[in-house]
């Protein structure tokens, strides 16, 4: 369906309820020619009589009565998607999937995504746990819709921004307490 299209049926469906081409104009801003010629493009693309002219307006004729209940059921449909559409830019419903590491998931993620949840009880969030590698590989095939991962890290199909930096420490068990930690060999 053409752009045009879709205009032709909003003008079908205002003089539809209105009864009458010019009050159907006047809503629309347009000019009363252009709903008549509307309406002729849309009865003749659709090769049927929409609408009896009457001497104070139009009436559908049943053609025009069948085709106004899928007009206004599309219609319908089209505002509640864009009404769903707004919810989910708005956080006010949908699913948020993150995928992260087990540690960055407990000390970095859970104090704010219990704050998420209080703020937006309506958004559903699914947290993935796995290494790197898994998160990537995610991320590109849209399983998940934001990562946490280690850095440094490069890859050129994925934004990656620093979030913060994570201060580690060398632990030792009690045979190396005495030994300076630039002298310990790691076996790898």
């Amino acid at each position: 369906m053409s752009m045009m299209n879709m205009e032709w049926y909003r003008i079908f469906l205002h003089t539809a309820r209105v009864g009458n081409l010019t009050r159907a104009a006047q809503e629309l801003h347009i000019t009363q020619p252009s709903v008549s010629y509307a309406i002729k493009q849309l009865e003749e693309a659709l090769g049927v009589k929409l609408f009896d002219r009457l001497s104070k307006g139009v009436a559908l004729t049943s053609e025009g009565r069948t085709l106004l209940d899928y007009v206004e059921k599309s219609f319908t449909l089209l505002d509640n998607g864009e009404k769903q559409i707004a919810s989910l830019r708005n956080y006010a419903s949908g699913e948020l999937r993150i995928g992260a590491s087990g540690p960055i998931i407990k000390h970095l993620l859970l104090t704010p995504l219990d704050e998420l949840r209080s703020q937006h009880p309506n958004v559903r969030i699914r947290l993935f746990q796995g290494n790197t590698a898994d998160i990537r590989t995610r991320l590109v095939e849209g399983q998940i819709d934001l990562g946490f991962v280690h850095l440094p890290y490069v890859d050129p199909e994925l934004q990656i921004k620093p979030l913060t930096a994570i201060q580690g420490c060398f632990v030792v068990g009690p045979a190396y307490k005495e030994r300076p930690a630039s002298r310990l060999r790691l076996r790898t």
